[in-house]
Formats: structure tokens, sequence, C-alpha cells
């Protein structure tokens, strides 16, 4: 009784700092349609300041006002779903709806490098 008590407690904890692929696609998205470059260049293991951060920043900056000129504004994740996952690599189909009715299905492919799982650009 008191191993199943402990593993719960690791699990939930492993879940609450969303170390898994699933929550880290979930967040990638999130940081997409919210327009929050900085924290999806840092989901994709790059930093702001750096040669590629700033270019992928740039590009994130340009979808951005894109998603806005059409009128898509982030609502929540409608479903995610792990398609696959080894223990380098895995691939997540997450389902986002926008307050204008529609949804939008992106696939993430992240990679895992040194025990955290890092969004595949």
């Amino acid at each position: 009784m008191k191993k199943i008590t402990i593993l719960s407690a690791i699990a939930m904890l492993m879940v609450a700092c969303g170390g898994g692929p699933k929550s880290v696609a979930e967040d990638f998205t999130r940081a997409l349609y919210t327009c929050n470059t900085e924290k999806a260049i840092t989901l994709a293991g790059l930093k702001k300041g750096t040669q590629d951060g700033e270019f992928v920043a740039g590009k994130l900056g340009a979808a951005c006002a894109e998603m806005k000129e059409k009128g898509m504004v982030f609502s929540g994740i409608k479903e995610s779903t792990v398609t696959s996952e080894s223990d380098s690599s895995a691939s997540v189909r997450v389902t986002s709806k926008f307050k204008n009715g529609s949804t939008e299905t992106d696939t993430i492919n992240l990679y895992k490098e040194d025990g955290k799982w890092i969004v595949k650009l």
C-alpha cells in the first residue's frame, strides 16, 4: 500500500512538472497560438538573443500577426494524443480551438535531450 502511494505521488509530480511529451507539446501549442514567442523558442531548445532564437521568434511573430488578421483567437486545447513515443523521440497530435469556432490540428515532433523533451522545429 505504501509503495502505491509513493508511486502515485511521483506520477503526480511528473505530471505537474510537465515533463512528458504530451504536456510539452500542449505548452508549445499554447505558446504559439497566444504569441508567447519567448516560451515557444525555449520549448524548442533555443535561446532568445541567439541567431537561431531571433530567427524563429521573427517567424513566429509574423505567424501571430497573420492569425490575428484572420480573427483566429486561441481559446484552448480541444484534445491531444501521443501518436508515437520512444526513449528519444515522440510525436503528439494537438487539436486547438479558436473563438471563431474553427479548430486546427498540428503534429508536434519532439526529441529527448538530457532527460528533457524538446520541440523539434
